[in-house]
C-alpha cells in the first residue's frame, strides 16, 4: 500500500504530491545498541518514510522510489532529514540532506534500478552507534547466504500501523536463483536485483524500503518492493543488487 503525501514548498514556490513507498519488518528482533551502526531512516516533511545504510560519514544509499514525487523527478534536497546512530526510533543524530543523486535509468513502472544516494549538508561523526557498511562486489548470492534485513517498523500484523520502538532485524531469508527470482516477478533478470523468500507472517511491510540486506560485514541489497499488496504475505521481497551498482556508486561519491 502506498501512502500519498502532498507537500507545499513555500520556499521553491512548489506545491508537490509525492506517491511514497511504504515497507517495514514484520516479527522481526529486536537490535541491540550498536549492532547496526550503518542503519540510517530517510524522512520527507518531517515524516519517516524509508530505510537506507550509511555508506560514509557523507553519504547514504536508498531506494530511488523513496526520493522521487510524480514521475521520476527527484523531489528537492531541503525537503528531507536523514537520522539514525539509535535503536530506538526518532533518536540519535538527524542532518539535512545536501543533494539527491537517483540512478539516471530508474524506471518508476517496475521500480526498475531502484537505487539512489543522498549526500548530507554535514559529515557524521562515527562512534559505536553510527558507522558505515562496505559494498559487496559479489555478482552472485548463494542460497545458502545467511542475509540480514533491518529496519524500524511494522512488527507484527495485530498491531499495524504501529512502528517498532526498536530497530528490527531478521535473518530468517533464502535467496532465490535469479531464475526463480525472474520467474517470480515475470521479469529478466539482468542482474540487477534479487529475491528473498521467507515464511508467511515474515517479510518487509510499510516504510522499509530502502533498508539494507547484508550479507556478513558487506552490503548486498536494498529493499525495493515487495511483490504481495499485504504484508507478511508468503511472496518474495525484491531487493536492488548493490554490486550491480558499485561503479556508478563510486563515481557519486568521490566526485
Amino acid at each position: 500500500m502506498n501512502i500519498q503525501l502532498c507537500v507545499l514548498v513555500a520556499i521553491f514556490g512548489l506545491a508537490t504530491c509525492s506517491v511514497l513507498p511504504q515497507g517495514r519488518i514484520i516479527n522481526g528482533y529486536e537490535a541491540e545498541p550498536g549492532q547496526f551502526p550503518y542503519q540510517a531512516l530517510v524522512q520527507f516533511a518531517g515524516e519517516y518514510t524509508c530505510g537506507g545504510a550509511i555508506l560514509n560519514e557523507k553519504w547514504v544509499v536508498t531506494a530511488a522510489s523513496c526520493v522521487v514525487t510524480s514521475g521520476t523527478n527527484v523531489a528537492p534536497a531541503v525537503i528531507f532529514s536523514v537520522s539514525g546512530g539509535s535503536t530506538i526510533v526518532n533518536r540519535g543524530f538527524n542532518v539535512n540532506v545536501e543533494r539527491i543523486v537517483k540512478y539516471p535509468g530508474y524506471v518508476r513502472e517496475g521500480q526498475l534500478y531502484n537505487i539512489a544516494l543522498i549526500e548530507l549538508v554535514k559529515p557524521l561523526t562515527f562512534s559505536k552507534d553510527v558507522g558505515s557498511i562496505a559494498l559487496s562486489d559479489s555478482e552472485t548470492l548463494s542460497s545458502n547466504d545467511v542475509v540480514t534485513v533491518s529496519g524500524f517498523g511494522y512488527y507484527s500484523l495485530q498491531n499495524a500501523g504501529k512502528v517498532a520502538y526498536n530497530l528490527q532485524f531478521d535473518d530468517d531469508y533464502k535467496v532465490l536463483s535469479d531464475v526463480d527470482c525472474a520467474a517470480t516477478i515475470d521479469r529478466e533478470n539482468d542482474g540487477s536485483f534479487f529475491c528473498l523468500s521467507h515464511k508467511k507472517q515474515r517479510g518487509i511491510c510499510n516504510k522499509d524500503i530502502g533498508d539494507p540486506a547484508v550479507v556478513g560485514e558487506e552490503l548486498v541489497g536494498v529493499a525495493s518492493f515487495r511483490i504481495s499488496d499485504d504484508c507478511g504475505s508468503d511472496q518474495p521481497d525484491v531487493y536492488t543488487r548493490i554490486s550491480y551498482f558499485n561503479e556508478w556508486i563510486q563515481e557519486v561519491v568521490s566526485a
